[in-house]
């Protein structure tokens, strides 16, 4: 269980322009003074979790080409001190549950753009 700190740092893992731009919009609009890192593919988040602190929150992106967000959650296997929200266009109540299973701190449906 993580403390209730204010997020200082965050990771938009997201393949999609027009979903990282949204993210963005929001981030401007409500004026978080924050440290915004941007990954298009999953692949990369391992290697930027090597040479980076590690993000307050991570938004990741449930289908990605290449590594899915599902992958990624895997793959850190609970060594990710930060949030990490999952997010996706849709998704099953037993996909749901299998991301918070796999240690997913929530999801998040994304909004139709």
């Amino acid at each position: 269980m993580h403390s209730s700190t204010l997020v200082q740092s965050f990771l938009l893992v997201e393949d999609n322009a027009a979903d990282f731009l949204l993210i963005k919009e929001v981030l401007e609009d409500i004026d978080l003074d924050l440290q915004l890192d941007v990954l298009s593919d999953g692949r990369k988040v391992l290697p930027y979790l090597g040479t980076h602190a590690c993000p307050d929150l991570m938004l990741l992106d449930m289908n990605m080409p290449g590594m899915t967000g599902l992958e990624v959650l895997q793959a850190l296997d609970g060594r990710h001190k930060g949030r990490i929200v999952m997010w996706s266009t849709g998704c099953s109540a037993a996909e749901v549950q299998r991301v918070l299973d796999v240690g997913a701190d929530g999801f998040v449906q994304k909004p139709d753009t």
